[in-house]
């Protein structure tokens, strides 16, 4: 990650933690995926696992956790994939947690 990518992150974890409450779902999807797109799972999953304790019906959220998870070579990938599974309803996510059940 270059330092201008590090302080953008950075002011985002800043932001988020002012923003907690009503918009507190919102911050850690976005904080999540960004950190996903950033190749660091181990940062985004917090984020991602917050979200799901607020809404796992949240888009895109079961399809970035089994990312991250895939990423960080996660030993029961199969297990969470399958608990997903209950959880996903957009086609993003369904799709991303299929492939990761299949390309595992």
């Amino acid at each position: 990650m270059t330092a201008e990518e590090q302080k953008r992150m950075e002011a985002l974890e800043a932001e988020n933690a002012k923003l907690r409450g009503e918009n507190s779902e919102l911050q850690d999807k976005l904080l999540g995926a960004s950190f996903r797109f950033l190749n660091k799972p181990e940062r985004a999953l917090p984020y991602l696992v917050l979200c799901f304790n607020l809404n796992p019906r949240t888009q895109y959220l079961c399809g970035n956790i089994a990312l991250c998870a895939k990423a960080l070579k996660y030993n029961r990938l199969q297990e969470l994939c399958s608990f997903l599974d209950n959880w996903a309803w957009d086609s993003w996510s369904i799709n991303e947690i299929n492939n990761c059940k299949t390309n595992n």
